[in-house]
């Protein structure tokens, strides 16, 4: 997880690409056209920090995480929580798939944000 968020504030594409699980719907499009869809989509935002919350297994080969990025867009907030599954795909850990809140969603404090609080905001 920890990898990921650091390819985000680089830009480096090309890793969050190679830490996708081959599951993952974005493997469904060639790396010629998701890579300048998603430069495009962090260009403007700043990642500030990243805080994990919670991990849990792996358990038949899933992990799980659950974490909080304080990100910005200029002046505005775009802050997120999310609870994403990794699987070992015989190499290594993969981002396998997750479910994202906005911080503005979530209980406080973030910091003792928990896998079922999550999961209960999201039922929201």
């Amino acid at each position: 997880m920890r990898s990921r968020y650091t390819a985000y504030v680089l830009r480096d594409v090309a890793y969050l690409w190679r830490t996708l699980h081959p599951d993952h719907p974005d493997r469904g499009e060639p790396f010629e056209t998701w890579a300048p869809r998603v430069t495009a989509e962090v260009a403007s935002l700043r990642f500030r920090k990243l805080t994990v919350l919670a991990t849990s297994g792996p358990v038949q080969g899933i992990a799980h995480v659950l974490f909080h990025v304080d990100v910005r867009e200029g002046s505005h907030k775009r802050s997120f929580a999310e609870h994403s599954r990794f699987a070992h795909d015989g190499t290594g850990w993969r981002y396998l798939d997750g479910i994202t809140q906005q911080e503005r969603e979530l209980p406080r404090p973030i910091s003792a944000l928990t896998f079922d609080a999550f999961h209960l905001a999201a039922r929201r």
